[in-house]
């Protein structure tokens, strides 16, 4: 019986290493073969330019879209559109979201314009590219255009002249008038009326029309008035939009200027700015200070302002578009009898009288030691504060009817003489409880009566140093009014308006 051979360990070891040289060749094989790249590049998308120019009688132009890599999938592309035009009658583009085939580089927008429906000279489509996930917007390229669509047109286009920026607002208080200019691109051969709308407001109720809304022949141009009718209710607040109506095959309008928005209304007025600090002596009303315009000069061709004088103003009540001044006393204590609050010049009057202070023997004689305690009757209602209602921080001021101011002259040394009990004038203020027009003081021979005709001024409480501006219509029963010696004032600028009537500048701010 044969025995059988038992391989040896090197057997084994030669058979191992065999077998794993074998593996590591197939392991170095598969590694180096070529595995396909699964990964998305996003294109990124541009339009070939950023504005374009077209003639609406071309019927349209293509917009080129472009990618900066063949799309390699199908894609869609999202683009915002606003134009001037109407959409589907002006003009039409694709559909969109857009889709965009597989290995498309390169896509055209097709504009579609409808001549017979663009009655304009100048309008524009904009695109616009949206960014999404399988796609993104090339930053180094066009990420918009602006398409701008041109047309000669055989008939005039009208438009508004209006001032730029300014909100158009007329108060009805003042039954206020708003010029309206109409202007057409071309002169007209022949007389070209118009057409006119006012929406939300009621014609003859709200506003009426003051000249022909017809463009005159030969002329580009014509103005015609809105006016307001007058309503007092204060608060009242309404807002209409004035339109031309384009007249198809007669004339066009500019889309651009061919409306505005009229605001009319009363707003209540919003004292705050100019009435901030209280009146002294705790009495009613606010400080305001007062200057007067100065004549022209070499230095100030336009004039200056004179002064910073106070006057105690406040509403006639809460709420009220009326200002009213005050004449405030209080109980001097030293004196122990009432005095006039110092100082407090209404339109700074006793100024207007220099042959009627002191040193004149013949002076304005009032309760208080100084001469700016030396005053004329208050008034209520003596300015009326209409403001914008497209602006209501800005207005006009007006005076509603005339206002009559008095003070009381006599003999100075008599008024300041000592007395038992004091001064006169002392005696005479714990006589009547501070009531001047109560007096029956020998030392007062008379009165002095100004009349303010008329007020016209502006405010804008937006300012600070000049937050309104007056002009004044006054009048007096003095002869001794605006004379400074035997001679007429020089000091400020007056223009006498007729014999008798004087016109005088004021600028009110706040304390």
């Amino acid at each position: 019986m044969m025995k059988r051979s038992i391989p040896k360990p090197a057997f084994f070891k030669a058979i191992f290493l065999r077998l794993w040289l074998l593996g590591l060749f197939a392991w170095m094989a598969a590694s180096c073969r070529p595995v396909d790249d699964q990964r998305y590049v996003a294109p990124s998308l541009s339009f070939a330019a950023a504005e374009y120019v077209v003639d609406a009688t071309t019927g349209g132009m293509d917009v080129l879209l472009l990618l900066d890599r063949p799309a390699q999938k199908e894609i869609s592309v999202r683009v915002d559109v606003s134009s001037s035009l109407t959409p589907g009658t002006q003009y039409s583009l694709p559909d969109f979201p857009l889709t965009v085939a597989a290995g498309t580089e390169r896509i055209p927008i097709h504009l579609k314009l409808v001549d017979e429906a663009i009655l304009v000279e100048q309008a524009y489509v904009d695109l616009i590219l949206l960014p999404a996930v399988d796609y993104g917007v090339n930053l180094q390229g066009a990420g918009q255009t602006h398409i701008r669509i041109t047309k000669e047109l055989p008939f005039p286009t009208l438009k508004f002249l209006l001032p730029e920026g300014s909100p158009i607002g007329a108060n009805t208080f003042l039954a206020e008038t708003v010029p309206c200019i109409v202007s057409s691109n071309i002169p007209v051969d022949a007389d070209l009326p118009f057409t006119l709308n006012v929406s939300t407001l009621t014609a003859g109720e709200d506003y009426t029309l003051d000249g022909a809304c017809v463009l005159p022949a030969g002329t580009s141009q014509t103005t015609f008035n809105l006016k307001v009718s007058r309503r007092e209710q204060l608060g009242f607040d309404k807002e209409g939009t004035v339109s031309l109506v384009a007249q198809e095959g007669v004339y066009l309008v500019d889309p651009t200027a061919s409306s505005f928005t009229l605001h009319i209304g009363d707003p209540v007025p919003d004292f705050f700015k100019l009435l901030h600090t209280a009146a002294a002596q705790g009495g009613l009303g606010y400080q305001v200070r007062q200057a007067l315009k100065t004549p022209a000069t070499a230095e100030a061709p336009e004039g200056s302002w004179e002064g910073n004088g106070i006057v105690d103003l406040g509403q006639t009540v809460a709420g009220s578009p009326y200002l009213r001044n005050y004449r405030n006393m209080w109980r001097h204590s030293t004196y122990n009898c009432p005095c006039n609050a110092s100082p407090s010049q209404w339109l700074r009057m006793s100024d207007l009288f220099p042959n009627r202070v002191y040193p004149s023997p013949t002076a304005i004689l009032d309760y208080g030691v100084t001469q700016v305690q030396r005053q004329f009757s208050p008034a209520d209602s003596v300015m009326r504060f209409c403001p914008n209602p497209a602006a209501p921080l800005t207005g006009k001021v007006v005076l509603t009817k005339p206002r009559t101011f008095t003070a009381f002259i006599g003999d100075y040394a008599a008024w300041q003489a000592d007395v038992t009990g004091g001064k006169t004038w002392m005696v005479d203020a714990r006589a009547t409880g501070g009531d001047i027009f109560a007096s029956t003081n020998p030392a007062i021979t008379g009165t002095i009566n100004v009349t303010v005709e008329r007020i016209e001024g502006t405010f804008d409480f937006n300012k600070v140093d000049e937050m309104v501006l007056l002009s004044v219509w006054m009048r007096s029963d003095s002869d001794q009014f605006l004379m400074d010696g035997d001679a007429r004032m020089t000091k400020y600028a007056i223009e006498q308006v007729e014999p008798g009537l004087w016109k005088l500048q004021y600028k009110l701010w706040p304390r």
